[in-house]
C-alpha cells in the first residue's frame, strides 16, 4: 500500500483537515484540527465510523478518523450512564469494523487501534454499572478483541504479547460463558504455535480447541478447528493424521483453507 497510516497523520502527528464522512442521512460532519468539539460531535463520528466498509483505497482514512475519535465506551462512562444491550451492541459493530480495517492495513498499523479499543472496553466492564448478562457479553466482546489484538500482535512481530492476548481472550470468552469463542482463541493460539513456536505444542493446543467447540460451534468453526489441527499434524511432520483431519473438516462442510484465516467473531467462526 503506498500510503500507510504514519504518512497520514502528517509531520509530528498533527491533525490537518480531517476528512468529511457521509452518514445514511447524506448528512456530512466535517472535523477540522484546532476545532472546539461538543459531545454531539463525538458521539456522531463515532457512529460514522462504523457505517463506512473498509476497503484498499479508504482504509488508511477510516483508521486516521478512529484514531481522533472518543470511542464510545468512554463517552458511557463519562457521562455515568448504566450500561446496556445497545452499548455492548454497538462496541460489537466496533469490533467488526477493525477487523475489516486489519483486512486491509498491516499489523504494525492497526495494532494501537486494537489495542486502545480493548482496553477502554476493559475499563467499561470494569468501572461501569451493568447488568450480570451484560457483563457477560461484554466479556465476550474483549475475547473478541483479545484475539484480533493477538493476530496484530504477531503480524508486527509482538510474539510474546500475541501469546498472551490469545490466552486472555479464552478466558475472557470462558467467563462470559461463550465456549466457542473460548475454543476460537485457543485454536488460534495453536496456529501460532505451530507457525513459530513449539509445535508439539500447537497439536495439543489445536486438539484442545477443537475437543472443546466442537459442539458449541458452528459448522464453519468447526471445520477450522479441524483445519487448525490439521495444520499443526502437518508441522509436525504427521501427514497421514493431518489428512485425516482436514478430511474431517471437509466431510462436515468446511475445507477452504481456513487454517490461516482470522475468525470474524466469537461463534467459532
Amino acid at each position: 500500500m503506498a500510503q500507510r497510516l504514519d504518512g497520514a497523520l502528517g509531520a509530528g502527528g498533527a491533525l490537518v483537515a480531517l476528512a468529511a464522512i457521509s452518514g445514511p442521512d447524506e448528512q456530512c460532519l466535517t472535523v477540522v484540527s484546532g476545532s472546539s468539539w461538543q459531545r454531539s460531535d463525538v458521539e456522531r463520528l463515532a457512529d460514522l465510523l462504523v457505517t463506512e466498509t473498509p476497503t484498499s483505497e479508504n482504509a488508511v482514512e477510516l483508521a486516521h478518523q478512529w484514531l481522533i475519535a472518543e470511542p464510545p465506551q468512554r463517552l458511557e462512562l463519562d457521562a455515568g450512564r448504566r450500561v446496556g444491550d445497545s452499548t455492548v451492541e454497538r462496541v460489537r459493530r466496533r469490533v467488526l469494523q477493525l477487523r475489516r480495517l486489519d483486512d486491509h492495513l498491516g499489523g504494525s498499523e492497526t495494532y494501537t487501534l486494537v489495542t486502545d479499543e480493548l482496553a477502554e472496553t476493559v475499563a467499561l466492564l470494569r468501572e461501569s454499572s451493568h447488568s450480570e448478562s451484560v457483563g457477560r457479553e461484554l466479556l465476550v466482546v474483549i475475547a473478541d478483541l483479545c484475539q484480533l489484538a493477538g493476530f496484530v500482535a504477531e503480524d508486527s512481530g509482538r510474539m510474546a504479547e500475541a501469546r498472551r492476548y490469545h490466552l486472555a481472550g479464552m478466558r475472557a470468552a470462558h467467563a462470559g460463558g461463550d465456549t466457542a469463542c473460548a475454543a476460537n482463541c485457543l485454536s488460534s493460539l495453536s496456529y501460532l504455535e505451530a507457525n513459530v513456536g513449539d509445535q508439539h505444542v500447537a497439536v495439543t493446543l489445536a486438539r484442545s480447541a477443537h475437543a472443546g467447540g466442537r459442539h458449541a460451534a458452528e459448522a464453519t468453526g468447526r471445520a477450522l478447528f479441524l483445519e487448525r489441527v490439521a495444520w499443526a499434524y502437518a508441522r509436525v511432520g504427521a501427514a497421514g493424521l493431518a489428512e485425516r483431519a482436514l478430511g474431517a473438516g471437509q466431510a462436515g462442510g468446511g475445507g477452504s483453507g481456513l487454517a490461516g484465516r482470522r475468525p470474524g467473531g466469537g461463534r467459532g467462526g
